[in-house]
């Protein structure tokens, strides 16, 4: 498991009276040179505030159980040992940690499995890219979503 913060990122200016916190980031990913490379993508993003790294299912809960993230976005991989992206997307439904997209980035092109991900509660569903530049395009669209959703998560909160 690796969590690493950047101090960097604490706060962004207000937009429309809201106070804009940087993302923090779920990766639950088993193949080391995967979450490395998405890792090197959302590092390079300035909004992205932390990344938490999770060889499979059970490290990911263990760390949001442990309170060493409250994502607002994860990126999960369908195929881990111990605890599989199924089981995670159910538990990130049913874990009480409130609402925070989840996109499963994957190597699988079966259509059940897909499937399978969007009933369990997946936001998005994507297929591995074959190129950095292509990941990096995709992660920055999820960061872009996921922070959509973060100030309309805070801007409710509000009322």
């Amino acid at each position: 498991m690796n969590t690493q913060d950047f101090a960097g990122h604490e706060s962004f200016p207000a937009i429309g009276g809201i106070q804009i916190q940087p993302l923090q980031v779920l990766i639950a990913e088993d193949d080391e040179a995967d979450a490395y490379l998405i890792h090197q993508a959302l590092q390079a993003s300035p909004i992205v505030g932390g990344i938490a790294i999770a060889r499979d299912g059970e490290e990911a809960l263990t760390l949001m159980r442990s309170g060493g993230i409250r994502p607002d976005l994860a990126i999960v991989d369908l195929n881990m040992p111990r605890k599989g992206g199924m089981g995670l997307l159910v538990d990130f439904a049913c874990g009480g940690w409130g609402r925070f997209p989840v996109a499963v980035l994957t190597s699988s092109k079966s259509s059940i499995d897909l499937c399978r991900a969007r009933l369990r509660g997946a936001h998005a569903i994507i297929t591995k890219p074959d190129t950095q530049e292509e990941l990096a395009e995709v992660l920055d669209g999820l960061v872009a979503s996921a922070l959509t959703i973060s100030l309309e998560r805070d801007r409710d909160k509000g009322r």
